[in-house]
């Protein structure tokens, strides 16, 4: 056995002993982990020593009993328990990995150095996190075993870790290439497999791929990691993510569920599941997990901006007047923001805002929330799409202005029984406190054959009294 291998085994047999005596017990108030940013005196590239920082904090998030913050504050931040910081090197011939846990009541430190060969593969970052455990007397999990990485693949794996958390087309495309690299060149690399189906789905938010492309080379990497870790919770993350691309959100938050067993601490799934709830209809049941999610990751933008859709669909108005007077930080906020609007009804604005300057995410998108607002509005340049057939079962989608049930509300007249299935979707829309005009269009139009907000009439191509049909 290596003498890093050795060193694990003796701080499990540490950790058995310790937990015999009962110190593992879940403490009664949980611990501030503060991970601090590398000293700029370190010569690795920025987006490497992000890829650092989010690899760590998805490991130390994993751990019950402790939140994790990035901030170089570190005991000066409120709340701060200990501090860790982690700083990687090359020799000649090592890959070092030091790191130094600091206790802010005391100022008492624990120092480890974790030391590979350079030419051998290596994962240190499950190893860090099960030491902090350890030290903090923490419950953890046994550090996970499998496939690790050679030098150039793990550089290429940090980079592509760090440019995911920039969150823009042009880095979420750099990023799609990296673990392109790495799953080529170290293919039994589960976790590479299970990222790159996740930024094969992001690629397409950014209108970097078709829709239909980005399934599929996701489906594919889905399918290369479970066939490698059936456990992988990333993995079983991007199926659901995939779910939601499709519109299918009550499968999606089956699939986030069973991620979030597998991962309990991943900020982004339960963004993810978050937003499967809320796109669902239910943005109530919707907002703890988004809360928690910007809880444990504070810098996690994502969750900011679906907290804002949450109040605003939801019908929380003050909330909601905050997160739309908030300047957009991404063009997914702006885009967000536009959607919103436009269920509150403002649709020559959106349409006006959305054609002078359109945001950088799915053109699809941009041009489908332009079109129906567009129509809303009545304006001369618009033409009403042929309704489109019904999926079976119905189920609506927020992300759409008419819900994705408009089509439903021609046959519906004459089929009573898919009229009594779109009831029902709407019906469970209200109890999931969705509170949208468009709900009470829907039962007008069922009920009477017109709705009275002439732009909601345009919008379902119902008859209206204000507006002819269309």
């Amino acid at each position: 056995m290596s003498r890093a291998g050795q060193r694990v085994l003796a701080w499990l047999l540490a950790g058995l002993a310790v937990c015999a005596l009962g110190a593992c017990e879940q403490p009664r108030e949980p611990l501030l982990l503060v991970l601090l940013p590398p000293g700029s005196e370190q010569a690795r590239p920025d987006v490497e020593q992000r890829g650092v920082l989010e690899l760590m904090a998805l490991r130390l998030r994993a751990l019950r009993g402790i939140g994790v913050h990035v901030d170089p504050a570190g005991c000066e931040l409120r709340g701060a328990s200990h501090t860790l910081r982690i700083v990687r090197r090359h020799s000649e011939v090592s890959d070092i990995t030091a790191t130094e846990l600091r206790d802010c009541a005391d100022s008492r430190s624990y120092q480890e150095t974790f030391i590979h060969p350079r030419n051998a593969p290596r994962d240190w970052s499950h190893a860090v996190a099960w030491w902090v455990a350890l030290q903090l007397r923490r419950p953890a999990p046994r550090p996970r075993t499998g496939a690790t990485l050679d030098e150039r693949s793990m550089a290429a794996w940090l980079a592509a870790l760090g440019h995911l958390q920039q969150r823009n087309g042009d880095s979420v495309g750099r990023a799609r290439e990296l673990l392109r690299e790495v799953v080529e060149a170290q293919p039994e690399f589960a976790d590479g497999h299970a990222e790159l189906a996740i930024t094969e789905l992001l690629s397409t938010e950014y209108g970097l791929q078709p829709l239909e492309a980005g399934l599929a080379r996701a489906a594919a990497a889905v399918d290369a990691a479970l066939a490698l870790d059936a456990d992988n919770g990333i993995a079983h993350a991007a199926r659901g993510l995939a779910s939601m691309m499709r519109g299918q959100y009550r499968r999606a938050e089956l699939q986030l569920l069973q991620a979030h067993r597998l991962e309990p601490g991943h900020d982004a799934i339960q963004l993810w599941l978050g937003n499967a709830l809320l796109y669902g209809g239910q943005p109530r049941a919707a907002q703890p997990w988004l809360e928690s999610a910007a809880t444990i990751n504070p810098g996690l933008v994502a969750a900011r901006i679906s907290l804002g859709e949450a109040h605003c669909l939801a019908g929380d108005e003050a909330a909601c007047d905050a997160f739309l007077a908030t300047p957009a930080a991404s063009p997914m906020q702006s885009y967000v923001s536009a959607l919103l609007r436009a269920h509150r009804g403002e649709h020559a604005a959106v349409h006006a805002a959305l054609t002078r300057d359109p945001p950088a995410v799915d053109p699809d998108w941009v041009r489908g929330l332009r079109e129906d607002c567009c129509l809303a509005a009545g304006l001369d340049e618009c033409m009403p799409a042929p309704p489109q057939p019904p999926a079976r079962p119905l189920e609506a989608d927020l992300w759409l202005l008419d819900l994705g049930l408009a089509g439903a509300l021609p046959p519906a007249r004459s089929d009573p029984a898919l009229a009594d299935e779109l009831r029902a979707e709407i019906a469970r829309l209200r109890a999931g406190n969705v509170q949208l005009a468009v709900l009470d269009a829907f039962d007008a139009c069922l009920d009477a054959g017109r709705v009275d907000d002439p732009a909601l009439a345009r919008l379902l191509q119902c008859p209206s009294d204000a507006a002819p049909a269309l």
